[in-house]
């Protein structure tokens, strides 16, 4: 088992690689979409859409139910293990399906005259690039259970910046709209052909697994199904929750409403792309590690929450106050994103606790009590979401995806006092003090901060922002910081003879 100080490093290279690619991902998305403007975007949101939901019906947690057995998984002799075989065997079966689903759906919606639209052009594209995606599964799993969270990151880092240069170098060759499914945008280039091809070439390659000839142990598979049905349902539901207010919009709005939407929307997922998004593969990993001692559980719980917190909700804070700075440097084409930002802060604030919650409770086991909250957040959405797009238009939507964020936020926290103990003190009432006292600075000072370039302004501003949160932070927890600074460096000072067993490959 990994011990102590191979777990922090593997969360100091997520860490170090996961911003490297967060940053680049953002900056290179903001020249995207200042190149493509608009117009192929208006034309791909949608199908982007449509094709998550339908990629989403193979999320049957194969990667969380192998880190969930994985001390009976390790039983085995790795060369050929019955689990890992019917895994693998388990998820072609799965991908095989919703492939032929997204196929099927693509020819529906969107052939007409014996041709096929650009949507459903999009959609089989994806799909079919999400089954060779698919096929990664089993070996990244196993990646994950051994704590190579280094190499994965690396992949992902790689991955993500060799897509969207090449989206970026295809927009200003004239490609529109298929530089967008080359390359993606955003957190959408995961689906890209660039990022597919590296991640499954580099995943294989790290982690060969002996999946000839398939194979279909009876008892692990009703195993990895009974744990499976449950994270099913709650994914399902969980992308539901997050997207529907993206597929309902056509018919309500226009193409180029949507556009400026996906685009607000996107950029209030940074508070969670700066943090959760980072380090919640590893910490699920951990979590199912000590799911046994309610203790430590709770220990970790509470040491990734204070982390989230504080990295996350400046961060939301930085996008609500400077909306038109963000927004000016993507070009005039996006300037009415920028009042979606306020509407959108409480999702900001309130999605990166949700995710990060609803990991631990699937580490757990507890697949059932996400799918309670999550089918209490899917009914809100499906009448307030509609509602809200017919009385008001996008702020509508915006006001109603706050309310499902809040109703999650609840949910989710009466979940995990039945599996911890929840220090919300500790948590929440630092950050909350530096976030008031940051705002009633900045809101005085931010008008003598006016400086003619918006990426200047947009610096000074965040700089602004960052240097009085943090100093009030320090303030009020700086006992706190030196005592989790001291256990940093006695773990990281640990004898070599004391750190990693010997791995044995698979």
């Amino acid at each position: 088992m990994a011990d102590s100080r191979k777990i922090l490093k593997g969360l100091f290279y997520t860490l170090g690689s996961g911003y490297v690619a967060r940053f680049a991902s953002v900056a290179l998305t903001f020249l995207i979409r200042r190149e493509l403007g608009t117009d192929p975007f208006d034309a791909t949101v949608w199908a982007m859409v449509v094709f998550v939901l339908l990629a989403n019906l193979s999320q049957f947690g194969l990667i969380h139910s192998l880190l969930h057995f994985q001390d009976d998984v390790d039983r085995f002799v790795r060369t050929d293990n019955p689990f890992v075989r019917t895994h693998f065997t388990i998820s072609i079966l799965i991908a095989s399906a919703v492939f032929a689903i997204s196929v099927a759906f693509a020819f529906l919606i969107d052939y007409e005259n014996r041709s096929m639209g650009w949507t459903g052009t999009a959609i089989l594209t994806l799909s079919g690039l999400y089954l060779l995606r698919s096929l990664s599964i089993t070996p990244e799993a196993l990646l994950r259970k051994d704590f190579e969270h280094r190499n994965l990151s690396l992949i992902h880092g790689l991955g993500t910046i060799t897509a969207l240069t090449g989206a970026l170098w295809l927009a200003y060759d004239g490609y529109g709209a298929w530089s967008l499914i080359v390359g993606g945008w955003s957190t959408f280039s995961a689906f890209s052909a660039i990022y597919v091809v590296i991640f499954a070439v580099a995943v294989w390659s790290l982690r060969p697994v002996r999946i000839w000839p398939l194979q279909i142990d009876r008892e692990w598979a009703g195993k990895i199904v009974a744990f499976g049905v449950w994270v099913w349902l709650s994914s399902q539901l969980q992308n539901f929750v997050w997207f529907y207010d993206k597929l309902v919009m056509p018919y309500f709005v226009s193409a180029t409403d949507l556009s400026l939407y996906e685009n607000t929307w996107w950029l209030m997922q940074i508070p969670s792309a700066l943090i959760t998004h980072i380090i919640m593969n590893y910490t699920v990993t951990v979590y199912a590690k000590v799911k046994n001692d309610r203790e430590k559980l709770g220990v970790v719980y509470t040491r990734a929450a204070t982390l989230i917190v504080r990295v996350s909700a400046p961060a939301a804070l930085i996008l609500v106050l400077n909306a038109d700075p963000i927004v000016a440097l993507m070009g005039p084409a996006w300037a009415g994103s920028a009042p979606i930002f306020i509407w959108l802060a409480p999702y900001a604030f309130l999605r990166p606790l949700i995710e990060d919650g609803f990991g631990l409770l699937w580490a757990v086991g507890r697949t059932r009590e996400t799918a309670v909250v999550l089918t209490i957040q899917a009914g809100i959405a499906l009448v307030s979401v509609p509602a809200g797009a017919y009385l008001i238009g996008v702020r509508g939507v915006a006001y109603a995806v706050g309310l499902i964020a809040l109703t999650g936020g609840v949910g989710v926290c009466l979940c995990l006092r039945r599996q911890i103990d929840l220090e919300l003190r500790r948590i929440f009432l630092a950050p909350a003090a530096a976030l008031i006292g940051a705002g009633l600075v900045i809101v005085y000072l931010y008008p003598s901060v006016e400086l003619a370039r918006s990426a200047t302004d947009l610096v000074a501003k965040t700089g602004l922002t960052t240097l009085v949160y943090m100093s009030i932070l320090w303030i009020a927890e700086k006992r706190y910081l030196r005592t989790i600074w001291t256990e940093i460096r006695e773990i990281m000072a640990a004898d070599d003879a004391d750190a990693d067993p010997p791995q044995t490959p698979s």
